[in-house]
């Protein structure tokens, strides 16, 4: 089964038009994206090549947000005190029923969520959520998302908009942990991971593996002595923390 890295989730917790503002003076061509009203949430968004995207969420009804359902939207609001950062991934699977079922027979606990969004123009967006309710070493595992249309469709539909940045990737995603062989176990239980090397960062002070889905690259470091993975792990906890944007040669 084919598993792509759909998106990036970065918290922000200041006001998210000056921080998109700030974000396109610094040259990115980001979008608003729109609200979901009934997680009391707003977003901007970046889209590339490789069929991802960068979402920058933020809280703009704070009442609804507490009492949102959505995991996501619970962790957002439970970090805010972290500040700023890269929080969350989404995955997508070629086949999401047939993947839901894999989860199911192996028993895995799991949320389902359904999603919506209202665009700046007003056209209403649907999707759905899978979040596994399990945590390793305290680290949410990351979600998975089923947008009900094929990613050439949508792909389509972002060109004719003139949202989609043909010449900007995103290679690779890295998460800091502070045990790598045990968030390998724990990810192997939904997906047999079979592409990976070693990885080394010197200049973070970390090492760890490189795994290799079908669009992107996740890497696993754990902290080798006091730097950027460590510093890291200790101000946002483990999870996401750095990832690559690059021009497409």
């Amino acid at each position: 089964m084919r598993v792509y890295l759909d998106h990036l989730v970065h918290f922000v917790y200041e006001d998210l038009t000056l921080y998109t503002n700030k974000l396109m003076q610094s040259g990115l061509p980001v979008i608003r994206g729109g609200s979901h009203v009934k997680w009391g949430t707003h977003n901007s968004l970046l889209y590339v090549n490789n069929n991802a995207y960068i979402e920058w969420i933020g809280v703009n009804d704070p009442k609804i947000a507490r009492q949102a359902e959505n995991p996501l939207i619970q962790h957002l609001v439970k970090k805010e005190g972290c500040g700023g950062h890269l929080a969350q991934i989404a995955f997508r699977v070629e086949r999401f029923e047939e993947f839901l079922k894999n989860i199911q027979e192996k028993e895995i606990p799991y949320q389902l969520v359904d999603g919506s969004r209202k665009r700046e123009d007003g056209t209403l967006m649907t999707w759905k959520m899978l979040f596994l309710n399990t945590t390793t070493a305290g680290m949410e595992p990351p979600f998975f998302i089923e947008w009900g249309r094929e990613d050439q469709e949508r792909r389509q539909e972002l060109q004719e908009q003139g949202w989609l940045n043909k010449d900007l990737e995103i290679p690779d995603v890295y998460f800091a942990v502070r045990d790598v062989d045990l968030v390998l176990k724990e990810w192997n239980k939904w997906y047999p991971i079979y592409q990976k090397v070693e990885w080394i960062k010197e200049e973070w002070k970390g090492k760890g593996v490189r795994l290799q889905f079908e669009n992107a690259g996740i890497v696993l470091l754990e902290p080798t002595a006091v730097g950027m993975v460590s510093n890291a792990i200790e101000k946002y906890g483990e999870g996401p923390f750095h990832y690559e944007l690059v021009k497409k040669e």
